[in-house]
C-alpha cells in the first residue's frame, strides 16, 4: 500500500506549481498549526514538570520519606534495625529518627489550642539548634515552639506558657488533665522533619516527654526513616509491611505512611490538571487537522483526472487513497520535526525570554511564578518521553485527518 511511488507521488503534489494556491495556503496553515501545537505542549508540560519537581524537591526536604507510627516502649531498636535492613535489601541508604509525638494543649493567656509535642529519642542537629541540647540552654523546663505557632499566638523567647497532656492522672478529685508551664527558649524555623514549621508545633526534650506524658523509660511512638532515594519511600513500604517478621513485632498496632501519602491530594490535582490542560491543547492540533481535510477535499476533487490515469497504470484503490495519506504524514512529519525542535528551544531558554520579558515590563514582576522561573528557582526541562508522545500524537492526527477525503 505504501511504496516509493505514493511518497513520490505525494511529495509532487504538495510541492506542485500548479496546484490550487488556496490548497497550498490550507496546507501551509495546517504545518504551522501542527508545528505551534506541538511546541506549545511541550513548553506547558516542561513547565508543569518543572513545578511537580520543584514541590517534591521541597517536600521532601521538608518531611520525612517514611514514617512509622506504633506505640511500643521495648521492640524499637528490633523495628529500626529491621527497616534499616529492608532498606539496604533495596539498594537504599537510610536514617531512622525514634520519637515521641503525640497532641496536646496550649494555654497562654485568653488563649486555649491544640498543638502537636514532638520529642526525639536523639538529640537532632538542625543548623544552631540541638534538639535536645538548645531547649536547656537558658532555662529547666524549657521547649521549643514552630516559628508558625509563635506568630499566631505573639511568642517571644523566655515567655511561659502551659500545656496540657491528653494523659490523665489520678487524683482525689478523679482523673484530672496534666497541666505544667513551661518556658520558650526557642523558635525553630527548620522544618525539622515535620510536617511543616508553619503548623502548631512545640518540639520538648525527651527525658520531659516521658514524663509529660507519664510513659515507661525508651517509650517511643514512631520512627522517621529518611532515605538517599527517597522516591523509593513506596517501596519500602510494601516491604515492611510484606516482612513476616516486623509484622510478629508489631502485630497491628504499626501505620506505615510515605511522604507521597501526605500530599497524595496535591499530586492528584497536578496530575488532572496535567491531563486537562493536555487535553485543551491537543484541540489546537486537530484544528489543524480539519484545516488539513478541508485542503485534501479540494485536492481530491481536482485530482479525478489524475487518480483515473493512475487507474488506468494498474494501482488499486487503496494505493490511491494511500498518496494523500502520505500527504497528512508528511505534513504531520515536517510540522511536528519543527514544533518538537521550537518546544525544546523554548523551553530550555524559559527563563532568558520571562528576563526578557520582564525587563521590558510586559509580564508583572509581582507575578511569582514567572520570577521564580525568571531566576531559575524553578527549573524548566522537558521531558523526553513527553515528547516522543506529543509528537506522536501529532503524527496520528494528521494521518487520521486524511483518510475521509
Amino acid at each position: 500500500m505504501f511504496n516509493r511511488l505514493s511518497w513520490f507521488l505525494a511529495y509532487r503534489y504538495l510541492n506542485s506549481k500548479f496546484t490550487n494556491g488556496f490548497v497550498s495556503f490550507i496546507t501551509v496553515i495546517a504545518t504551522i498549526g501542527v508545528a505551534l501545537g506541538t511546541a506549545v505542549l511541550i513548553i506547558v508540560l516542561s513547565v508543569l514538570n518543572g513545578f511537580k519537581t520543584h514541590i517534591e524537591s521541597r517536600l521532601l526536604q521538608d518531611q520525612p520519606h517514611l514514617i512509622t507510627e506504633y506505640h511500643d516502649a521495648t521492640n524499637s531498636p528490633a523495628v529500626i534495625e529491621k527497616v534499616a535492613k529492608l532498606a539496604k535489601d533495596l539498594d537504599v541508604n537510610s536514617k531512622q529518627i525514634p520519637l515521641i509525638k503525640d497532641n496536646g494543649l496550649i494555654k497562654i493567656k485568653d488563649k486555649i489550642m491544640r498543638v502537636v509535642i514532638v520529642s526525639f529519642y536523639n538529640n537532632q542537629k538542625i543548623g544552631d539548634f540541638e534538639t535536645n541540647r538548645s531547649i536547656h540552654s537558658n532555662k529547666k523546663d524549657g521547649v521549643a515552639v514552630s516559628r508558625g505557632l509563635a506568630q499566631y499566638l505573639n511568642l517571644h523567647l523566655q515567655d511561659k506558657i502551659i500545656l496540657a497532656s491528653p494523659i490523665l492522672k489520678n487524683s482525689i478529685m478523679g482523673p484530672q488533665p496534666r497541666f505544667k508551664r513551661y518556658t520558650v527558649n526557642h523558635i525553630y524555623d527548620n522544618n525539622i522533619g515535620l510536617v511543616a514549621a508553619k503548623e502548631a508545633q512545640i518540639i520538648m526534650p525527651y527525658q520531659e516527654a516521658l514524663t509529660f506524658f507519664d510513659t515507661d523509660s525508651n517509650y517511643i511512638s514512631g520512627i522517621y526513616t529518611y532515605l538517599d532515594r527517597p522516591l523509593m519511600a513506596e517501596n519500602l513500604k510494601h516491604a515492611i509491611t510484606k516482612n513476616s517478621d516486623l509484622n510478629q513485632i508489631l502485630a497491628s498496632k504499626v501505620k506505615i505512611s510515605t511522604w507521597y501519602d501526605f500530599n497524595r491530594t496535591l499530586f492528584q490535582a497536578i496530575k488532572i490538571e496535567r491531563v486537562a490542560i493536555v487535553f485543551l491543547l491537543l484541540i489546537i492540533t486537530a484544528v489543524a487537522g480539519f484545516n488539513l481535510v478541508s485542503g485534501l477535499y479540494i485536492q481530491v476533487s481536482e485530482k479525478q483526472k489524475d487518480m483515473a490515469i493512475l487507474r488506468t497504470y494498474g494501482l488499486n484503490p487503496k494505493q490511491v487513497g494511500s498518496i494523500f495519506i502520505m500527504q497528512g504524514m508528511i505534513i504531520g512529519l515536517v510540522g511536528g520535526i519543527f514544533g518538537v525542535l521550537l518546544g525544546i528551544a523554548v523551553s530550555y531558554n524559559l527563563d532568558y525570554i520571562f528576563n526578557l520579558l520582564i525587563n521590558f515590563k510586559i509580564i508583572n514582576t509581582d507575578n511569582l511564578f514567572f520570577t521564580a522561573i525568571a531566576d531559575k528557582y524553578i527549573k524548566i526541562a522537558p521531558n523526553y518521553f513527553d515528547v516522543i508522545v506529543i509528537f506522536g500524537c501529532a503524527l496520528v492526527i494528521c494521518i487520521l485527518a486524511t483518510i475521509l477525503p
